[in-house]
């Protein structure tokens, strides 16, 4: 029984080592990214076996989150890597010499030519692909040669045809906090508007010719 248990933690903990390193790779690459209102700060205390690695906490109007036995913390206007070095210092107060990890939750939208648009709290290193598909995918007249980010401002037009087969395509953007994803429709009409313009035209077509013939 013993040999069989050891054989198990062998097969399992590689696998919970490997999206916990998956979480650090991405907040790596985004520690300098600042978190702004409607954000996510996810929260890792290390040792702590009572403390959900899945609790998402929401960033207030007033640039604080809400963390239990703590109160508010504010990190709004911070980096990732400032916000995990102030959420610590709150943390001393309840855990003793706590090692944290923070990991964001941008919030971002999408609109147009998708199954459901709205507004969504996605994990840092998410691109514009895995957006669309937690939104249920693009629709049926989506145009994504066309697709549209909107970042600080600035309007940038994407081609995400590959991006939807292919992950790490170039023009897969991973997104940041305030990102708005505009996926527009196709301008030519689909089998089912060109079948009902030709009706519509047949019976003009045919109105027209019975009162010709009626003169």
């Amino acid at each position: 029984m013993l040999e069989i248990i050891i054989c198990l933690s062998l097969i399992i903990q590689p696998t919970i080592l490997s999206v916990s390193q998956n979480k650090r790779d991405n907040t790596d690459q985004q520690q300098f990214e600042i978190f702004s209102e409607g954000d996510g700060v996810e929260i890792v205390i290390m040792g702590e076996p009572d403390q959900d690695d899945e609790q998402v906490y929401i960033i207030q109007i007033d640039g604080s989150i809400i963390f239990p036995l703590v109160g508010r913390i504010p990190v709004e206007g911070l980096t990732v890597e400032q916000a995990k070095d102030t959420i610590t210092e709150y943390l001393r107060t309840v855990y003793r010499d706590p090692e944290v990890f923070v990991f964001p939750h941008w919030k971002v939208s999408v609109l147009g030519q998708v199954r459901n648009p709205g507004v969504y709290t996605v994990q840092g290193g998410t691109s514009v692909s895995r957006l669309l598909a937690l939104a249920g995918g693009q629709g049926d007249r989506a145009d994504l040669k066309k697709a549209r980010l909107y970042r600080d401002g600035v309007e940038y037009g994407l081609d995400i045809t590959e991006s939807m087969l292919y992950s790490g395509t170039s023009q897969d953007i991973i997104l940041k906090s305030g990102d708005v994803v505009y996926i527009p429709r196709v301008w030519w009409p689909s089998w089912s508007e060109w079948g009902a313009i030709l009706s519509t035209l047949t019976f003009i077509m045919t109105t027209y010719t019975f009162i010709k013939s009626m003169d």
